[in-house]
């Protein structure tokens, strides 16, 4: 709970107009949360598409928006005002990041890399 306040007062202290999380989940709501108050767009990625189902229902669940949700083979790389890495382990965490941001030209203005190590399994 302490993180989803902070990925929250980050969003609102930057003032985010895009912000990306890279990780489905409950951060996902937390910034949808942040767009609804404020009209950003926000985009959550995963490599998993089953996760991304999970989330949708969760999302649903609390009446966010489910749009924006990608799988990371999808993902176009651009330039986001507030980056949250939360995937958990794996390939996509380890080469990822690096890959989608250093091909968009630039890091992004403000990042949050959490290391939380959690299972997948809805």
């Amino acid at each position: 709970l302490e993180t989803a306040v902070y990925i929250a007062c980050l969003a609102r202290i930057c003032k985010a107009a895009s912000c990306v999380d890279f990780g489905s989940g409950f951060t996902s709501y937390v910034l949808r949360h942040y767009a609804a108050e404020s009209g950003a767009r926000v985009v959550s990625v995963d490599d998993s598409e089953r996760w991304l189902q999970w989330t949708a229902t969760f999302l649903r669940r609390y009446d966010q928006p489910t749009d924006g949700l990608l799988v990371s083979e999808t993902f176009s790389p651009e330039m986001f005002d507030l980056v949250v890495y939360d995937y958990s382990a794996g390939t996509a965490r380890d080469v990822g990041m690096s890959t989608a941001f250093w091909s968009a030209g630039r890091w992004p203005p403000h990042f949050c890399a959490l290391k939380v190590r959690m299972s997948k399994s809805p």
